[in-house]
């Protein structure tokens, strides 16, 4: 049986965390029986102001940039099939732009209860995000108000109950 509850739990998702990530928000969810807001964000898109109709349109940040391919509908039908899975109710969005940003919005609309994000990617990849731009957890917990959870990038291979 599915849970449901007003103050859901919002999910940061990306391709490489998306197992260990979801795993964790969907046992925080189902914790806290409530649902779970899973998005993921193409950062090579940024969104516009609504149109007079109300609509939301995304733009590429770079309009010779190929398409980000199929991680966003692969990731987030994943989260919906785990979550039916786990008795959780899951609703996908598909954000553009900045993560944290895209994140707190999310998180604002849906009047969350907490965030759930990946730690940083390790590597010279990750210092280099984290040296240019700091971190999507640092952005969060500075600049909005809900709780922020961390997953750690080995959680999956963390100890039961850990």
């Amino acid at each position: 049986m599915a849970r449901h509850a007003a103050r859901p739990v919002v999910v940061g998702l990306t391709g490489a965390q998306a197992e260990s990530v979801l795993g964790a928000a969907l046992d925080l969810a189902a914790d806290l029986r409530t649902s779970l807001v899973a998005v993921w964000v193409d950062e090579g898109r940024v969104r516009l102001p609504p149109d007079a109709q109300g609509v939301v349109v995304t733009v590429p940040v770079d309009p010779d940039a190929g398409d980000p391919g199929t991680t966003a509908p692969a990731v987030l039908a994943d989260a919906a099939a785990r979550g039916a899975a786990a008795g959780v109710t899951v609703s996908t969005v598909v954000g553009a732009g900045a993560p944290a940003a895209e994140l707190a919005r999310v998180a604002e609309e849906a009047d969350a209860r907490l965030v759930v994000i990946g730690a940083r990617r390790t590597g010279m990849t990750g210092w280099m995000h984290h040296l240019v731009g700091g971190t999507v957890a640092g952005h969060l917990a500075h600049d909005q108000a809900r709780p922020v959870v961390v997953v750690p990038q080995d959680a999956a291979s963390a100890p039961e109950g850990a």
